[in-house]
Protein backbone atom coordinates (compact mmCIF):
# COMPACT_ATOMS: atom_id res chain seq x y z
CA UNK A 1 0.00 0.00 0.00
CA UNK A 2 1.52 3.56 -0.92
CA UNK A 3 2.25 5.88 1.33
CA UNK A 4 -0.70 8.11 -0.29
CA UNK A 5 -3.12 5.53 0.12
CA UNK A 6 -1.92 4.92 3.40
CA UNK A 7 -2.55 8.69 4.88
CA UNK A 8 -6.24 8.83 2.77
CA UNK A 9 -6.73 5.57 4.91
CA UNK A 10 -5.86 7.62 8.43
CA UNK A 11 -7.96 10.37 7.29
CA UNK A 12 -10.85 8.21 6.76
CA UNK A 13 -10.16 6.35 10.17
CA UNK A 14 -10.18 9.95 11.71
CA UNK A 15 -13.06 11.39 10.16
CA UNK A 16 -15.38 8.43 11.02
CA UNK A 17 -13.54 8.58 14.62
CA UNK A 18 -14.36 12.51 14.59
CA UNK A 19 -18.81 10.91 13.54
CA UNK A 20 -18.58 8.53 16.24
CA UNK A 21 -18.04 10.62 18.85
CA UNK A 22 -20.09 13.51 17.36
CA UNK A 23 -22.48 11.22 17.61
CA UNK A 24 -22.02 9.97 21.08
CA UNK A 25 -22.22 13.47 22.22
CA UNK A 26 -24.80 13.80 20.78
CA UNK A 27 -26.77 10.76 21.87
CA UNK A 28 -25.35 11.78 25.24
CA UNK A 29 -27.48 15.35 25.32
CA UNK A 30 -30.41 13.66 24.62
CA UNK A 31 -30.19 11.32 26.45
CA UNK A 32 -29.49 13.86 29.57
CA UNK A 33 -33.25 15.79 27.95
CA UNK A 34 -36.21 14.29 30.26
CA UNK A 35 -39.88 16.16 29.37
CA UNK A 36 -42.29 15.93 32.82
CA UNK A 37 -45.86 16.05 30.87
CA UNK A 38 -48.49 18.21 32.72
CA UNK A 39 -50.16 16.85 35.93
CA UNK A 40 -47.19 14.80 36.33
CA UNK A 41 -44.05 15.30 39.31
CA UNK A 42 -40.82 13.77 37.89
CA UNK A 43 -38.64 11.41 40.55
CA UNK A 44 -34.88 11.77 39.49
CA UNK A 45 -32.92 8.54 40.76
CA UNK A 46 -29.11 8.70 40.04
CA UNK A 47 -27.17 5.42 40.67
CA UNK A 48 -29.83 3.91 42.50
CA UNK A 49 -30.62 6.64 44.58
CA UNK A 50 -33.57 8.92 44.55
CA UNK A 51 -32.33 12.92 44.62
CA UNK A 52 -34.09 15.21 47.03
CA UNK A 53 -36.10 17.33 44.93
CA UNK A 54 -38.69 16.75 42.56
CA UNK A 55 -38.95 17.57 38.91
CA UNK A 56 -41.72 19.43 37.48
CA UNK A 57 -43.35 19.24 34.51
CA UNK A 58 -41.52 21.03 31.66
CA UNK A 59 -37.84 20.39 30.44
CA UNK A 60 -34.84 19.17 32.75
CA UNK A 61 -31.54 18.33 32.00
CA UNK A 62 -30.23 15.37 33.65
CA UNK A 63 -26.69 13.31 33.74
CA UNK A 64 -27.19 10.80 31.02
CA UNK A 65 -27.17 6.75 31.27
CA UNK A 66 -26.57 7.06 35.04
CA UNK A 67 -30.40 8.81 35.76
CA UNK A 68 -33.51 7.31 35.44
CA UNK A 69 -36.51 10.13 35.78
CA UNK A 70 -39.88 8.03 36.69
CA UNK A 71 -43.21 10.10 35.92
CA UNK A 72 -45.78 10.09 39.04
CA UNK A 73 -49.03 10.90 38.60
CA UNK A 74 -50.18 14.13 40.49
CA UNK A 75 -53.50 14.21 39.31
CA UNK A 76 -56.86 13.13 41.07
CA UNK A 77 -57.03 9.83 40.32
CA UNK A 78 -59.97 6.79 40.80
CA UNK A 79 -59.57 3.93 42.57
CA UNK A 80 -62.28 1.41 42.63
CA UNK A 81 -62.48 -1.98 44.93
CA UNK A 82 -65.29 -4.34 45.27
CA UNK A 83 -65.86 -7.38 47.20
CA UNK A 84 -64.93 -5.45 50.69
CA UNK A 85 -66.06 -7.69 52.90
CA UNK A 86 -66.96 -7.24 57.10
CA UNK A 87 -69.42 -7.39 59.75
CA UNK A 88 -72.53 -4.68 60.61
CA UNK A 89 -73.05 -4.13 64.30
CA UNK A 90 -75.81 -6.31 64.40
CA UNK A 91 -73.45 -9.28 62.75
CA UNK A 92 -74.87 -9.13 59.52
CA UNK A 93 -72.64 -10.26 56.54
CA UNK A 94 -72.20 -7.23 53.91
CA UNK A 95 -69.93 -6.60 51.36
CA UNK A 96 -69.28 -3.58 49.38
CA UNK A 97 -68.14 -1.18 46.21
CA UNK A 98 -66.00 1.33 47.57
CA UNK A 99 -64.63 4.33 45.13
CA UNK A 100 -61.85 6.46 46.51
CA UNK A 101 -60.58 9.37 44.57
CA UNK A 102 -57.53 10.64 45.39
CA UNK A 103 -53.97 12.59 44.56
CA UNK A 104 -50.42 12.88 45.23
CA UNK A 105 -48.80 15.85 47.03
CA UNK A 106 -46.26 17.44 44.66
CA UNK A 107 -43.75 18.04 47.60
CA UNK A 108 -44.46 14.41 48.81
CA UNK A 109 -43.86 12.25 45.84
CA UNK A 110 -39.77 11.73 46.36
CA UNK A 111 -40.86 10.35 49.76
CA UNK A 112 -43.50 8.17 48.66
CA UNK A 113 -41.29 6.74 46.14
CA UNK A 114 -38.54 5.80 48.47
CA UNK A 115 -41.06 4.34 51.33
CA UNK A 116 -43.52 2.37 49.10
CA UNK A 117 -42.49 2.67 45.53
CA UNK A 118 -44.85 3.42 42.68
CA UNK A 119 -47.13 0.96 43.68
CA UNK A 120 -48.47 2.68 46.29
CA UNK A 121 -52.34 2.42 45.11
CA UNK A 122 -51.97 -1.70 45.58
CA UNK A 123 -49.30 -1.66 48.95
CA UNK A 124 -51.13 1.05 51.24
CA UNK A 125 -54.37 2.58 49.56
CA UNK A 126 -56.45 -0.67 48.90
CA UNK A 127 -55.81 -2.39 52.36
CA UNK A 128 -56.32 0.80 54.39
CA UNK A 129 -59.62 0.92 52.43
CA UNK A 130 -60.63 -2.26 53.27
CA UNK A 131 -59.09 -1.67 57.26
CA UNK A 132 -61.13 1.72 57.27
CA UNK A 133 -64.47 -0.15 56.05
CA UNK A 134 -64.11 -2.81 58.35
CA UNK A 135 -63.88 -0.44 61.54
CA UNK A 136 -66.59 2.08 60.30
CA UNK A 137 -69.17 -0.90 59.03
CA UNK A 138 -69.11 -2.46 62.83
CA UNK A 139 -70.93 0.74 64.22
CA UNK A 140 -73.76 0.97 62.25
CA UNK A 141 -76.35 -1.78 61.50
CA UNK A 142 -77.01 -3.45 58.56
CA UNK A 143 -80.26 -1.25 58.29
CA UNK A 144 -78.24 1.93 58.71
CA UNK A 145 -75.81 0.93 56.37
CA UNK A 146 -78.45 1.36 54.13
CA UNK A 147 -80.46 4.43 55.17
CA UNK A 148 -76.85 6.30 56.36
CA UNK A 149 -74.58 5.63 53.29
CA UNK A 150 -73.76 9.18 53.26
CA UNK A 151 -72.47 9.04 56.43
CA UNK A 152 -70.66 5.59 56.13
CA UNK A 153 -68.80 6.98 52.92
CA UNK A 154 -67.89 10.36 55.01
CA UNK A 155 -66.78 8.45 58.18
CA UNK A 156 -64.74 5.86 55.90
CA UNK A 157 -62.91 9.36 53.99
CA UNK A 158 -62.59 11.09 57.05
CA UNK A 159 -60.45 8.22 58.69
CA UNK A 160 -58.89 7.01 55.86
CA UNK A 161 -57.33 10.94 54.74
CA UNK A 162 -56.20 10.86 58.24
CA UNK A 163 -53.73 7.43 57.75
CA UNK A 164 -52.86 8.46 54.05
CA UNK A 165 -51.99 11.94 54.80
CA UNK A 166 -48.77 11.61 56.14
CA UNK A 167 -47.93 9.24 53.00
CA UNK A 168 -48.55 12.53 50.95
CA UNK A 169 -51.99 11.11 49.83
CA UNK A 170 -54.64 13.19 49.63
CA UNK A 171 -57.80 11.74 50.07
CA UNK A 172 -60.73 13.70 47.74
CA UNK A 173 -63.91 11.72 47.71
CA UNK A 174 -65.03 7.97 49.27
CA UNK A 175 -68.14 6.60 48.00
CA UNK A 176 -69.88 3.45 48.94
CA UNK A 177 -71.30 2.62 45.42
CA UNK A 178 -72.97 -0.93 47.03
CA UNK A 179 -74.01 -2.56 49.72
CA UNK A 180 -74.63 -6.83 49.63
CA UNK A 181 -76.09 -8.50 52.19
CA UNK A 182 -77.09 -12.29 52.53
CA UNK A 183 -79.90 -13.70 50.98
CA UNK A 184 -81.44 -14.22 54.54
CA UNK A 185 -81.03 -10.53 55.40
CA UNK A 186 -82.53 -9.71 51.79
CA UNK A 187 -85.39 -11.33 51.93
CA UNK A 188 -86.18 -9.91 55.86
CA UNK A 189 -85.82 -6.20 54.33
CA UNK A 190 -88.32 -7.08 51.69
CA UNK A 191 -90.67 -8.25 53.94
CA UNK A 192 -89.74 -5.54 55.98
CA UNK A 193 -90.47 -2.93 53.44
CA UNK A 194 -93.94 -4.22 51.94
CA UNK A 195 -94.94 -4.11 55.50
CA UNK A 196 -93.97 -0.83 55.83
CA UNK A 197 -95.82 -0.14 52.51
CA UNK A 198 -99.36 -1.67 54.06
CA UNK A 199 -99.09 0.15 56.53
CA UNK A 200 -98.63 3.24 54.87
CA UNK A 201 -101.61 2.79 52.85
CA UNK A 202 -103.70 1.72 55.87
CA UNK A 203 -102.48 4.92 57.57
CA UNK A 204 -103.10 7.08 54.56
CA UNK A 205 -106.81 5.22 54.32
CA UNK A 206 -107.19 6.29 58.18
CA UNK A 207 -106.74 9.63 57.25
CA UNK A 208 -109.02 9.95 54.19
CA UNK A 209 -111.18 8.70 56.12
CA UNK A 210 -110.93 11.07 59.16
CA UNK A 211 -110.68 13.84 56.23
CA UNK A 212 -113.98 12.75 54.55
CA UNK A 213 -115.89 12.61 57.86
CA UNK A 214 -114.78 15.90 59.49
CA UNK A 215 -116.08 17.09 55.75
CA UNK A 216 -119.08 15.90 56.11
CA UNK A 217 -119.35 16.87 60.09
CA UNK A 218 -118.58 20.71 58.90
CA UNK A 219 -120.89 20.16 56.16
CA UNK A 220 -123.61 19.04 58.08
CA UNK A 221 -122.88 21.58 60.47
CA UNK A 222 -122.93 24.18 57.70
CA UNK A 223 -126.28 23.00 57.05
CA UNK A 224 -127.80 23.35 60.71
CA UNK A 225 -126.42 26.65 60.93
CA UNK A 226 -128.24 27.94 57.72
CA UNK A 227 -131.56 26.09 59.16
CA UNK A 228 -131.07 27.47 62.59
CA UNK A 229 -130.55 31.12 60.93
CA UNK A 230 -133.29 30.52 58.82
CA UNK A 231 -135.70 29.51 61.63
CA UNK A 232 -134.51 32.38 63.61
CA UNK A 233 -135.69 34.67 61.16
CA UNK A 234 -138.41 33.55 60.80
CA UNK A 235 -139.58 33.03 64.41
CA UNK A 236 -138.35 37.12 64.75
CA UNK A 237 -140.37 38.04 61.93
CA UNK A 238 -143.38 36.40 63.07
CA UNK A 239 -142.76 37.94 66.64
CA UNK A 240 -142.08 41.11 64.74
CA UNK A 241 -145.66 40.70 63.47
CA UNK A 242 -147.62 39.47 66.43
CA UNK A 243 -146.14 42.23 68.18
CA UNK A 244 -147.19 44.47 65.55
CA UNK A 245 -150.57 42.96 66.16
CA UNK A 246 -150.48 43.24 69.57
CA UNK A 247 -149.89 46.96 69.76
CA UNK A 248 -152.93 47.53 67.15
CA UNK A 249 -155.02 45.69 69.10
CA UNK A 250 -154.24 47.50 72.71
CA UNK A 251 -154.55 50.84 70.33
CA UNK A 252 -157.94 49.39 69.11
CA UNK A 253 -159.01 48.23 72.75
CA UNK A 254 -157.96 51.72 74.23
CA UNK A 255 -159.95 53.48 72.05
CA UNK A 256 -163.09 50.99 72.43
CA UNK A 257 -162.96 52.02 76.04
CA UNK A 258 -163.07 55.51 74.93
CA UNK A 259 -166.32 55.14 72.63
CA UNK A 260 -167.83 52.83 75.41
CA UNK A 261 -167.10 55.07 78.16
CA UNK A 262 -168.33 58.09 75.98
CA UNK A 263 -171.73 55.90 75.02
CA UNK A 264 -172.00 55.04 78.33
CA UNK A 265 -172.11 58.77 79.08
CA UNK A 266 -174.26 60.01 76.94
CA UNK A 267 -176.99 57.18 77.70
CA UNK A 268 -176.88 58.54 81.13
CA UNK A 269 -177.12 62.13 80.36
CA UNK A 270 -180.53 63.85 80.69
CA UNK A 271 -179.69 66.87 79.09
CA UNK A 272 -178.50 68.93 82.19
CA UNK A 273 -175.49 71.71 81.32
CA UNK A 274 -173.64 72.64 84.02
CA UNK A 275 -174.53 76.26 85.80
CA UNK A 276 -170.97 76.98 87.09
CA UNK A 277 -167.64 75.96 84.92
CA UNK A 278 -164.41 75.54 87.78
CA UNK A 279 -161.10 77.28 86.78
CA UNK A 280 -157.78 77.56 88.20
CA UNK A 281 -157.49 79.10 91.61
CA UNK A 282 -160.82 78.65 93.04
CA UNK A 283 -162.28 80.52 90.35
CA UNK A 284 -166.07 79.72 89.15
CA UNK A 285 -166.96 80.92 85.53
CA UNK A 286 -171.11 81.11 85.50
CA UNK A 287 -171.82 79.33 81.99
CA UNK A 288 -175.46 80.50 80.40
CA UNK A 289 -177.65 77.96 78.79
CA UNK A 290 -177.93 79.44 75.14
CA UNK A 291 -180.93 76.71 74.33
CA UNK A 292 -183.60 79.05 75.86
Amino acid sequence: MSEFEIAALKKIVKYVAMGLVALFLLITFIKGIRVVQPGFEGVSVRLGKAQDTSLSEGVHLVIPWITTVYQVDTRIQKIEASSFEAASRDLQSVRASIVVNYNLKKEGVVNLYREIGIRYAEIVILPGVSEVYKATTANFSAEELITKRQTVSEQIKTILAERLEPLGIIVNQVNVVNFDFSNEFNSAIEAKMVAEQAAFKAEREVERIKFEAMQTKENAEGEANAVREKAKGQADSILAIAQAEAEAMELKLQFAKQEIIMLNFVEKWKGDVPSTLLLGNDAVMPIFDVSK
